[in-house]
Formats: C-alpha cells, sequence, structure tokens
C-alpha cells in the first residue's frame, strides 16, 4: 500500500482541499485492507469489557470493524 495514494483522499477531504481529491477503487481497496490488519493486529489483545478509542481519520472504518468482530467473539467491547 502506498500511503500516498491514501492521503491523496482522505487529507484533501479532511481539510477543504476538495479540487485536489482523487477517488479510485485501488484507493479504497488500500484504505479498507489498511483498517483491516489494524483490526487483526487488536483483535488478539481484546478482552470483555476493554474499550478502545481510536482518534485518527485514517481508521474510520476500525470501529465498525472491531464492533462486528468482538460480536462475533460474544465479547462486550465499547469503542469510541
Amino acid at each position: 500500500m502506498r500511503l500516498t495514494r491514501v492521503d491523496s483522499t482522505i487529507w484533501p477531504l479532511f481539510h477543504y482541499q476538495l479540487d485536489k481529491v482523487v477517488f479510485d477503487d485501488a484507493t479504497l481497496s488500500a484504505y479498507v485492507k489498511a483498517n483491516e490488519a489494524f483490526a487483526d493486529t487488536m483483535m488478539p489483545d481484546l478482552t470483555d469489557g476493554d474499550q478502545v478509542w481510536v482518534h485518527d481519520f485514517h481508521l474510520m472504518l476500525l470501529p465498525q470493524m472491531l464492533r462486528k468482530r468482538a460480536t462475533e467473539l460474544n465479547i462486550n467491547l465499547r469503542v469510541g
């Protein structure tokens, strides 16, 4: 994954530079894979009752991914 591809969409979008936003399938795929990698790495360490704070616009998909995986494993997880 090339970070510059993801940054060509998210960074300008969140910094009001809409004329510089680039949308394409490869960028979205890389973004999803990066968020999945974080979820894959975190899940083995999470236990029932844990709280997770996600504070980065590069990881906007991560909370949903963590909640879904926690539900499948019957883990009570709070994500913010």
